[in-house]
């Protein structure tokens, strides 16, 4: 009996760790968008519009390709929110290696390739105008960069 409780412990261990170890700890899914625990129909919903709110969460949606940041056609699109709003970057790479970075609120997202996807929130605790830009060779220098606006 004490052999048999053990066997089915040992199995369920070993079924956590599998679940587990298919997505890492900074969000990045390869190949897929970062659900964060989101229904597949509400993630398409969010990604749907510009900007969503998720409780107190501000979500955006980011492409990165060459040399630019893509929002709903926009290309290096201004991100606007109130102070002190929690603020989500979801970011998928639709071509070559990009990542997303905010150097005054130390958000950054890891570097991914084409057809990754992760994610980064920050809370935007200071008004004012911020870059957020791609840290990857001269991507920044050639134009892959906009502003986040906090209000």
């Amino acid at each position: 009996m004490k052999n048999n409780k053990l066997l089915l412990l040992a199995g369920l261990s070993l079924v956590i760790l599998t679940a587990c170890s298919s997505k890492s700890k900074t969000g990045i899914i390869p190949g897929a968008e970062p659900t964060n625990g989101i229904e597949r129909t509400e993630l398409e919903k969010i990604e749907s519009e510009t900007s969503d709110e998720m409780g107190d969460t501000i979500v955006f949606n980011l492409t990165g390709k060459n040399f630019k940041f893509v929002m709903d056609g926009t290309e290096s699109p201004d991100l606007r929110v109130k102070k002190d709003s929690r603020v989500r970057i979801n970011f998928t790479s639709t071509d070559g290696l990009h990542d997303w970075v905010l150097d005054d609120f130390g958000a950054a997202t890891e570097k991914i390739e084409t057809d990754e996807s992760t994610f980064v929130e920050f809370i935007a605790n200071e008004t004012g105008t911020f870059e957020y830009y791609c840290s990857v060779g001269e991507h920044r220098t050639n134009g892959m960069r906009g502003n986040l606006i906090i209000e």
